[in-house]
């Protein structure tokens, strides 16, 4: 739980985008509405990729939800993820330790 305000809100239309996990270990994560007046409703998330793999549902994405989200959506765009300017490619990484290879 966020928020420790008394009163809930209400999120809707929210785009989570490009996110890559590279750790070994993958959050679990949650998105929980409060009730009929206070859901979460149409979340997009493009281009989720978890340890290389492209995640396209919630239960391979390890994401909880409960009866008051509705309209979640995965999506993979074309493209895919592009490699962040200042992040070294793992296959350059492993070049640069071992010359040999």
């Amino acid at each position: 739980m966020w928020g420790h305000d008394k009163t809930r809100g209400h999120i809707k239309g929210v785009t989570f985008k490009d996110i890559m996990v590279t750790e070994k270990t993958v959050p679990v994560m949650k998105l929980n509405g409060g009730d009929d007046a206070h859901l979460i409703e149409d979340v997009r998330i493009e281009n989720l990729q978890m340890q290389g793999t492209r995640i396209g549902n919630a239960e391979k994405a390890k994401l909880q939800t409960n009866a008051y989200v509705r309209g979640l959506a995965f999506v993979a765009s074309p493209g895919g993820i592009q490699q962040p300017a200042n992040q070294v490619p793992e296959d350059t990484v492993r070049k640069l330790a071992d010359p040999q290879r």
